[in-house]
């Protein structure tokens, strides 16, 4: 995490980006809301099951409840005077509305984060390269030239696609999970609180994947610095090669080096791939297993959930799990990345 720490701060020049993305993701993850909580009375329309709030809330509270029943008071209303109909095409309205609103800011976000990458990788290349003008002549013969230029081309270029966009699901995805998670304890405490303890089951099995992938990432990335030296020998010395005939010792040694680099990035890919379809199979598990608590308490008669609420609460909860998905795939790709920022950061 501190090598990842390392990464972020090379977008110093960029703060100001960073409370932007927060604050433009906060609004895109708000309308997001909107738009699923308005699957319940949608739903509610079309049961035939909408009816005027019991509770009166006091206006100056300010309360989610105030605005809950406001809305229900409005709902119900224009049911009475206009129909149904009026009342579903008003609800679809304000979904419509909100996903326009959800993503132009996600649009926007996206546009801070550019800059943030953009700030990131060129300040690790302008430092890196800086370091290698100032440090002395010694250091630099003895190092692979081919290793070098893996870690100024390679490396970096690792990072920007993995680092940064782990640092772009790090920064949306919780707030999703937190958003949908108050809705659903707000449907039915007892089913989310049941749902909720199923979702680390996928963590824990996500991170020992993400540790393997961590060293393999390492060994992966020495072995392209080394065909880079090898590629650079053969280049810089095809004279000596080919008037001492050695050419094969020099093919037999590219070749075993990249039939390394076939074999760890095979290892390393395996494992990575295997992230989604765990994360799958455990999704539609841990949906099968609120399906059947959820059903149980529908069909129980006992007023906690309707046939309605249950229905948005599933579909809700098929929303939290593709941030989760996300969180444990952007986990497994921080390894990759963070093993390269070792290699530039041992130069810097």
């Amino acid at each position: 995490m501190t090598t990842f720490l390392r990464i972020v701060k090379q977008a110093r020049l960029k703060k100001k980006f960073f409370g932007l993305y927060l604050a433009l993701t906060l609004l895109f993850v708000t309308f997001n809301l909107i738009n699923f909580s308005a699957l319940i009375p949608i739903l509610e329309v079309l049961f035939n099951e909408v009816q005027a709030p019991l509770e009166q809330t006091n206006a100056s509270s300010f309360s989610i409840n105030y605005y809950k029943n406001l809305f229900y008071q409005y709902l119900y209303d224009t049911i009475e005077v206009y129909g149904k109909r009026t009342a579903l095409i008003h609800v679809c309205l304000i979904v419509l509305g909100s996903v326009l609103l959800a993503n132009l800011f996600r649009y926007l976000s996206d546009l801070c984060l550019v800059e943030v990458r953009l700030s990131i990788v060129y300040n690790l290349r302008k430092n890196i390269f800086d370091k290698l003008l100032h440090l002395p002549l010694a250091y630099i013969t003895r190092q692979k030239k081919g290793d070098l230029l893996a870690r100024v081309m390679n490396d970096i270029q690792e990072i920007e696609t993995s680092v940064v966009y782990t640092l772009k699901v790090y920064l949306k995805e919780p707030f999703l999970i937190i958003g949908f998670l108050i809705i659903l304890f707000s449907m039915s405490p007892s089913l989310a609180l049941y749902s909720l303890l199923l979702i680390p089951v996928a963590g824990l099995i996500i991170s020992g994947i993400a540790k393997k992938l961590k060293k393999k990432a390492i060994e992966t990335q020495g072995v392209m610095g080394e065909i880079g030296f090898i590629l650079d020998q053969m280049i810089s010395g095809i004279r000596e090669i080919k008037s001492y005939g050695a050419q094969s010792f020099i093919s037999n040694q590219f070749d075993q080096r990249n039939k390394d680099y076939a074999n760890f990035s095979r290892e390393m890919g395996s494992k990575f791939q295997l992230a989604g379809p765990i994360s799958e199979v455990l999704g539609v598990g841990t949906m099968v297993i609120v399906l059947i608590m959820g059903g149980s308490i529908v069909l129980s008669d006992s007023g906690e959930l309707s046939a309605s609420q249950f229905i948005a609460f599933l579909i809700i909860f098929s929303q939290v799990l593709p941030p989760v998905k996300a969180l444990s795939q952007a986990h497994s790709l921080m390894q990759r990345g963070i093993a390269s920022g070792k290699r530039v950061f041992e130069i810097m």
